[in-house]
């Protein structure tokens, strides 16, 4: 479960925690389990939605909006 990102937002990074998940789903791609999660946080004083994808094999994170 994701507790807290940093992203890069123009040359400032801001620090996202208080992340709530709303929903979670675990896929199996090419041996290997990749989990989805659709969050939302507050980010600059509004609440958005936003998804997080955790790849295992790689142990790497990515964020879309």
């Amino acid at each position: 479960m994701p507790l807290m990102l940093k992203i890069m937002s123009g040359n400032e990074v801001i620090a996202v925690d208080h992340i709530e998940v709303l929903s979670a789903d675990s896929r199996r791609e090419f041996g290997t389990v990749n989990w989805f999660f659709r969050c939302q946080a507050p980010i600059h004083g509004r609440m958005l939605e936003f998804f997080l994808m955790f790849y295992s094999k790689e142990c790497k994170w990515k964020i879309f909006v």
